[in-house]
């Protein structure tokens, strides 16, 4: 990732028009911070060498709660990502044949706000929750419930989130179609070119 937007912002920023550079580092921020948060929660729990850390977050239920939160909610942040990529590419290969500088002008606060929704409606959705975790003798390492006197909505927001999904699916794969039929349609010149580039690999 650093490699890749230290060329975006350095050799090749002429090419690249700047709500996709925009999109795509907040892209690359999004999947690492996922990374990390998933890293944190899942990963270490079977190095004893942070035995001590997931006691300490059972004593600082706040914290394991807000990290315990963001395992979903970057699966959202994920999604807006991927949108707002489709959309950018979407929006720059019509914008050959039709005006579309409402795209440049509005992408940043389309894209905070359904960063905003989706933190919103994840937290309607799943809200209260409460991790614990526990050392599982057998095992060997640490693992987690939800205590599920507190925890009542855990079906509802994983229905919510697959349905999500699909709306995001379905939407990409229209835009697409549609970007992909308006290639086609258009002559095959360097710019074009360049455009099927990027399209394809978004």
């Amino acid at each position: 990732y650093f490699v890749v937007i230290y060329a975006m912002y350095g050799g090749v920023r002429r090419v690249l028009n700047r709500s996709f550079k925009v999109i795509f580092t907040l892209t690359a921020v999004v999947n690492i911070a996922t990374w990390l948060n998933a890293w944190l929660n899942m990963r270490l729990q079977r190095e004893s060498a942070f035995f001590e850390y997931f006691e300490w977050l059972n004593e600082h239920q706040v914290l394991s709660d807000i990290l315990a939160v963001l395992i979903s909610q970057f699966y959202y942040a994920q999604n807006v990502c991927l949108l707002m990529l489709t959309l950018d590419r979407f929006a720059v290969i019509w914008s050959v044949t039709h005006n579309t500088m409402w795209w440049n002008k509005y992408y940043l606060p389309i894209t905070f706000f359904l960063q905003l929704f989706c933190v919103a409606l994840y937290l309607i959705s799943r809200w209260p929750i409460h991790r614990v975790f526990y050392f599982d003798k057998e095992a060997g390492f640490y693992s987690f419930y939800y205590d599920k006197s507190i925890n009542c909505n855990h079906e509802r927001a994983t229905s919510i989130q697959l349905c999500f999904g699909v709306v995001i699916l379905f939407v990409c794969s229209v835009l697409n179609i549609l970007s992909i039929w308006k290639l086609r349609r258009l002559r095959k010149t360097t710019s074009i070119s360049k455009e099927i580039a990027f399209f394809l690999i978004c």
